[in-house]
Order: C-alpha cells, then structure tokens, then sequence
C-alpha cells in the first residue's frame, strides 16, 4: 500500500532567511526573520537582524510548528557550516 503523500504550508521550512546567497544592501527575509548586511565597496559596513513579532506569533501557533522550526534551523545551521568550511558558492 502507497503511503499519502503529507503536504505543508508553503512557509514550512522558511522561519529564516535563506543565507546561503550573498546579497548586500538587501533585506534576506524568512517567514518571522530578517538579516541584512549593508556594505560599501569592499568592506561590510553594518548588519541588522529583526524578528517580526506578528509573523513569529503565527509560526508559534501553527500546529507544524515545532517540525517547522527544526527543518528552519537545520537549514541555518547546515548554511553555517558550508559557509565555515567554505563550501558554499557566491552568488
């Protein structure tokens, strides 16, 4: 017997922004997260982080909440290390 294939939200997953792409002076926004990193010329010249406490009260709420939030960190966190072993490519 065939198991049901389980849908999700399209938000699933995108808690965080996607970090993997390299984008200065642009907000890289998730479904409750955003990063920015301004920078002029060579150098990076600031970065914010904020929290959208609306879109962080939904996620909260959802009933894939928790599953959710563990793919969305895996996700960093798998970003993180690609990023330290310099295995990522620059876009």
């Amino acid at each position: 017997m065939k198991e049901a294939m389980h849908t999700h939200l399209e938000c699933y997953g995108g808690m965080f922004p996607d970090l993997s792409r390299q984008i200065f002076n642009t907000p890289l926004k998730g479904k409750a997260f955003e990063v920015m990193v301004g920078s002029s010329g060579l150098g990076i010249t600031d970065r914010t982080s904020s929290v959208n406490l609306e879109e962080w009260t939904r996620c909260t709420a959802c009933s894939e909440y928790s599953e959710c939030y563990q793919l969305s960190s895996a996700k960093l966190l798998l970003n993180a290390v690609t990023q330290e072993y310099g295995m990522a490519r620059n876009v």
